[in-house]
């Protein structure tokens, strides 16, 4: 997608890099003249269109624009033209106004914060677990990770146990096994080469702590 600004002064241009393969998230790069910033979109393996991203402009120097995905809250960025460095400027004029820090977008909500993809009440319907991908931004450097929340049903969870994926993995890789309504096992289930099913990781859980 490419947007201008009311007057035409300014340009936001939003594409998609490559193409997504099945179940995985698109990279989007969100650009304004040199400068960039690249979004992850879990859109449930879909390659997207116009109608994943909206670009509202306040001004000619400021804009929102919003990233949505169908696995995922609505990522939201912050533009401001002012925040970049002028093409007019020169070489020397951009080494005096230390050109790393004009930065034209900025994230007011990061949609990739998590995403539930799996929950298991216990027996008597007391607790529940609640497993949540977390994805952090791109620019962290980090990978995605499992927090698995706990706590009662119905109540906002703080509690969680962080596990971190050594491959891919789907819902169906986390075996669960409560033991009563405070305790619950779980075991991380793989295949190895072999077609053999093992327990690569078992994690216990007790709601009481």
């Amino acid at each position: 997608m490419t947007s201008e600004s009311p007057d035409g002064i300014n340009v936001i241009k939003v594409v998609e890099k490559g193409e997504t393969a099945l179940f995985f998230p698109s990279t989007v790069r969100v650009k304004y003249r040199d400068k960039y910033i690249e979004r992850i979109v879990k859109n449930d393996g879909k390659n997207l269109d116009d109608s994943n991203v909206t670009i509202s402009w306040k001004n000619d120097a400021e804009a929102t624009i919003t990233l949505y995905g169908e696995e995922q809250n609505p990522d939201v960025i912050k533009f401001n033209a002012e925040d970049s460095i002028p093409l007019e400027l020169g070489e020397f004029d951009k080494k005096q106004t230390n050109a790393e820090e004009f930065i034209p977008f900025k994230i007011v909500h990061d949609g990739q914060s998590s995403f539930t993809f799996k929950t298991s009440d216990s027996p008597g319907l007391v607790n529940i677990i609640e497993f949540r991908e977390v994805i952090p931004s791109i620019e962290s450097g980090l990978s995605a990770t499992v927090h698995i929340y706990y706590g009662k049903r119905g109540s906002v969870l703080e509690k969680y146990i962080e596990y971190i994926p050594s491959d891919m993995y789907a819902p169906d890789n986390f075996k669960i096994e409560w033991k009563n309504d405070e305790q619950v096992k779980i075991d991380v289930m793989r295949e190895n080469e072999k077609g053999e099913i093992y327990i690569e990781e078992s994690i216990e859980i007790d709601s009481n702590e």
